[in-house]
């Protein structure tokens, strides 16, 4: 199809379904800041029974094996009516955008779609919210953005399947909001289009900490690890790394997944911490503190308001932000919690090689395959793109249909200037070292428990 311009809600851009890649979002805009030049669902990954002798599967949106459903509109319009799965269901789209796609029967009787009543349909949904700050969008319940839901549903009575991976390529291209010199009025602050900078970050679980107890109590100055376990701000190098693997966010009391990541437009300083008024946000995981604060964390919390130190984040507890505990708190679809986030931040460079690869079913050997053997430096901005994979298992024995959305917290885009009241970080936890850059190329590949670079 052609593509298709849209003005709605503060929100503007470009949809068409593209083939390959399905229902796909081009210079998508709010309120004139730019946000991203392009969203679309990369790859589905089919993964057989272990007892099947079909090879694994990829598939890629609007081709032959996988079309718009015949008789239904490529796009649909969508309404008030339609909003977000499970406790998101709060935020309000006003409207949305709709395609659907079904596998075509394959005619060999080993094929994995060769019964039309076990094809696989999958869903996609694009929701748009509005501009403000209820419902929350982080702890403190005062940064204001708007929400972008890129949802996609599976739905199969294939027993045949094992797993199903759904790979989203977004490519963020955030504004740098320039403070001209001596200009302190946000109203006249600069917006300019220019490289980008991201971050990676594992939030703490619990505010009972010597290091939080003091800022808490003291009014700071606040450090980075008072809010996470682990960030590297900005990232230094390319990296591939997980959210959650099998639902697990540490294995052996080892923590080997992040809960978010970050970008924004690089101009010479960093956003605040927590905050980034003009920024990016994608959490698929809250701290505990957040999701589910304890009893410590609250007497600590009303210690430092009573003495005058702190205030007291409004939206703790929050239902938007408490995960699937059998998921570690992850932000998952709870009919199928044991799900594994992926995801690589890289150049877009990258995005060719990878687009071009219709072989390699591994997604760390994919990136691995387009990045070499040497991560790209980008600790001071570049042209980024984000990959991110959810893959969901089906458990064995499991009764048919199965149908599950991946990506229901969606992301959120904050285009304020920085609060300059706000005092910063007295650090930036950000794994580096003296070199700059490095002398020796990093791995590609870091966890929130490895330790600095050396």
């Amino acid at each position: 199809m052609d593509p298709v311009n849209f003005f709605r809600d503060g929100w503007e851009g470009t949809y068409q379904v593209l083939n390959p890649g399905g229902l796909t979002l081009t210079d998508l805009r709010h309120d004139g800041y730019n946000l991203g030049s392009l969203i679309r669902v990369s790859r589905i990954c089919i993964n057989p029974a272990a007892d099947d002798k079909t090879d694994s599967r990829i598939l890629r949106l609007g081709t032959s094996a996988i079309d718009v459903v015949p008789g239904s509109d490529a796009v649909s319009v969508l309404g008030l009516s339609d909003s977000p799965p499970f406790q998101f269901s709060s935020y309000k789209s006003t409207f949305g955008l709709k395609s659907t796609f079904q596998t075509a029967v394959e005619p060999g009787p080993t094929d994995l779609f060769n019964d039309p009543a076990n094809a696989l349909r999958i869903t996609q949904r694009y929701l748009f919210t509005t501009y403000g700050t209820n419902p929350p969008h982080e702890p403190s319940g005062y940064l204001p953005a708007c929400r972008l839901f890129p949802l996609v549903q599976f739905s199969t009575s294939n027993p045949r399947i094992n797993s199903i991976r759904i790979d989203y390529l977004i490519r963020f291209r955030l504004d740098s909001l320039l403070r001209p010199e001596n200009v302190s009025r946000p109203s006249f602050w600069l917006a300019a289009q220019g490289p980008n900078q991201a971050g990676v970050f594992r939030d703490i679980d619990h505010i009972a900490i010597m290091s939080t107890v003091r800022a808490v109590l003291t009014g700071g100055p606040a450090m980075t690890s008072d809010f996470f376990t682990a960030a590297e701000k900005p990232l230094q190098y390319e990296i591939l790394s997980l959210g959650l693997k099998e639902g697990q966010s540490q294995v052996s009391g080892k923590i080997i997944g992040w809960d978010n990541m970050h970008q924004w437009g690089a101009s010479g300083t960093l956003p605040s911490t927590p905050g980034a008024f003009h920024a990016a946000h994608l959490h698929w995981r809250w701290g505990d503190l957040v999701s589910k604060p304890s009893f410590t964390d609250n007497k600590i919390q009303e210690q430092g308001v009573a003495m005058g130190k702190v205030t007291k984040p409004k939206a703790l507890g929050s239902p938007v932000f408490a995960g699937v505990p059998r998921a570690s708190g992850g932000l998952v679809d709870p009919t199928f919690p044991y799900q594994t986030i992926r995801f690589a931040i890289i150049n877009t460079r990258r995005i060719p090689a990878i687009d071009g690869n219709t072989t390699e079913y591994d997604f760390d050997k994919l990136i691995r395959s387009a990045v070499g053997k040497y991560p790209k430096y980008i600790k001071d901005g570049d042209d980024l793109c984000l990959w991110l994979s959810f893959e969901v298992p089906i458990p064995k024995g499991s009764t048919p249909p199965f149908t599950a959305t991946v990506f229901p917290h969606g992301l959120f885009f904050a285009h304020n200037p920085e609060n300059l009241t706000l005092k910063p970080t007295s650090d930036t936890l950000d794994q580096a070292s003296p070199h700059d850059p490095l002398p020796e190329p990093v791995p590609l590949v870091r966890s929130p428990s490895d330790p600095p670079y050396q």
